[in-house]
C-alpha cells in the first residue's frame, strides 16, 4: 500500500541565517570609515606639515630682517656712528650678524625657524615665491645720528629679488603683490632705523621689543687660549 506522506511541517526546513544583509552593511560601513580616517590622516599630515613649514619660513624671514637691522646699527656703533657702504653692507656686517644669529641658535629654535647663516644670500621662501632683503641705498655711509626721522626711515626692506649685498632705492611696493601668508594678504616687510612696519596690519608701524639687541652684536670676542709650549 502506498504510504501517506507526513503532513508538511515548515519548522523542519533550514532557515537562511538572519542578519547576513545587516552584517554586510556594517562591514561596508566599517571599510568606508577606516578609509575616510586614513585619507583624513594623510590630508591632515600634509596640511599641518605645510602649515609648520610656512610658520617656520615666516619666523626665519622676520628674524633675518631683525638681525640685519641690528647688525647694521652695531656696525655704526663701532665705526663712528656711520653705516657701511651700500655695495658691501652685508659683507661688512657679517660678524655682527653671526653673533646675533648665535643667540637664536642657543635658544634651541627649530632649524626651520632660523634665519639664513652669515654670508648667505638674505632670502625668504614663500609658497612659489622667493623674496630678498635690500639695504636702503640712500643710507650708504650715512651717520645714524644725522638721520632726521629714524622711526620712518627704512633701513632694510623686502623686495621681489634676492642676492648678496643687495641695495636699492626704497620705494613702497604694492601690498597686493606681497607673498601671502596662509592664503591671507600681508604687506611687504620694512625695518626702519628704529622699529619696523607690521606686515600683517597694512599701513601700520610699531616699535617692538626683540630678543636680540645691538649690544648682543657688540660682544667682545672670547680671549684666545694660551698656546701650550
Amino acid at each position: 500500500m502506498a504510504q501517506t506522506p507526513p503532513p508538511f511541517n515548515p519548522s523542519h526546513m533550514t532557515e537562511a541565517p538572519r542578519g547576513s544583509g545587516a552584517n554586510k552593511t556594517c562591514l561596508v560601513l566599517a571599510i568606508v570609515v577606516v578609509g575616510f580616517c586614513a585619507v583624513a590622516s594623510v590630508v591632515g599630515f600634509f596640511f599641518f606639515r605645510g602649515m609648520w613649514t610656512e610658520i617656520g619660513s615666516t619666523a626665519g624671514c622676520m628674524s633675518s630682517f631683525e638681525l640685519h637691522q641690528k647688525a647694521l646699527l652695531a656696525y655704526a656703533e663701532e665705526h663712528k656712528g656711520r653705516l657701511p657702504a651700500a655695495a658691501t653692507w652685508q659683507t661688512d656686517t657679517e660678524k655682527y650678524y653671526a653673533r646675533l644669529r648665535q643667540k637664536f641658535e642657543k635658544e634651541e629654535m627649530p632649524s626651520d625657524w632660523l634665519p639664513p647663516a652669515a654670508g648667505e644670500v638674505a632670502e625668504c621662501k614663500w609658497k612659489g615665491q622667493t623674496t630678498g632683503v635690500a639695504f636702503n641705498i640712500a643710507l650708504s655711509k650715512a651717520v645714524v645720528a644725522e638721520i632726521k626721522d629714524p622711526t620712518k626711515t627704512p633701513l632694510v626692506f623686502e623686495v621681489p629679488t634676492a642676492k648678496l649685498n643687495q641695495s636699492l632705492k626704497y620705494e613702497e611696493l604694492n601690498a597686493h603683490e606681497a607673498p601671502k601668508l596662509f592664503m591671507n594678504k600681508r604687506d611687504w616687510i620694512v625695518y626702519y632705523i628704529e622699529g619696523n612696519k607690521d606686515p600683517f596690519e597694512s599701513s601700520s608701524s610699531s616699535k617692538r621689543s626683540f630678543r636680540v639687541t645691538i649690544d648682543d652684536a657688540l660682544e667682545n670676542e672670547p680671549p684666545a687660549e694660551p698656546k701650550t709650549k
